[in-house]
């Protein structure tokens, strides 16, 4: 009996050094390479970054520069400054259908010069998520005003407008929100003549 003892304790004090061993080596560090490619767990954050948004708006500063069609034969082509803001529907995750309003005055202010309110329809697509295009389709809404001696001279007049948009765009955070920068050529058809004028439109918005 004591012989048998002596046996079971020998045989758990051979297999003691084999057991620490193997915990040893579960305890350890992965190598670098193993580290690398374990994948970190998913943040509220990092879910929101991923989900596609459904709606998307913007509001920008637009400076221009082109024909005052109105005055054509009295003032050479001028700048414009006015305010841009929009929105839509997004789809498919890149293309954005919706509508959109801008507010421009134009010319050598108080001399001549046109004032117009511009509602549009307006489809814009993002590839890559840094190329913009888009275009846009309304009317212009505009007062057109020359300085008389005593008072001035003032005309309405509803006219159509087309736009072209393209530049860039980029997320500037985890939740959406985004600058851009774009390029706008527009055709006015006014009294009777066409009025050019290209864009540029810098600001910020919500979603793609």
């Amino acid at each position: 009996m004591a012989r048998l003892r002596s046996l079971c304790i020998g045989v758990v004090l051979a297999l003691a050094p084999l057991s620490l061993a193997r915990a040893a080596e579960e305890e350890a560090p992965l190598p670098a390479n193993e580290a690398e490619n374990e994948i970190a767990p998913m943040t509220a954050w990092d879910v929101l970054e991923q989900m596609p948004p459904r709606a998307s708006y913007e509001v920008g500063l637009v400076m221009s520069f082109g024909t005052i069609a109105y005055f054509a034969e009295d003032t050479p082509p001028w700048v414009g400054f006015g305010v841009h803001a929009g929105g839509g529907r997004v789809f498919s995750d890149q293309h954005r259908l919706g509508a959109a309003l801008g507010v421009q005055l134009e010319g050598p202010v108080p001399l001549y010069y046109s004032a117009s309110v511009e509602p549009q329809a307006t489809w814009d697509y993002i590839a890559g998520k840094r190329l913009q295009v888009g275009a846009s389709v309304g009317p212009a809404l505009m007062l057109h005003s020359e300085l008389e001696t005593i008072g001035s001279k003032n005309k309405f007049t509803i006219n159509p407008m087309v736009a072209f948009r393209v530049g860039y765009s980029e997320g500037w955070s985890r939740v959406g929100r985004r600058f851009f920068a774009l390029l706008q050529p527009k055709l006015r058809w006014i009294d009777a003549r066409p009025d050019f004028s290209v864009g540029l439109i810098v600001g910020s918005g919500n979603g793609r």
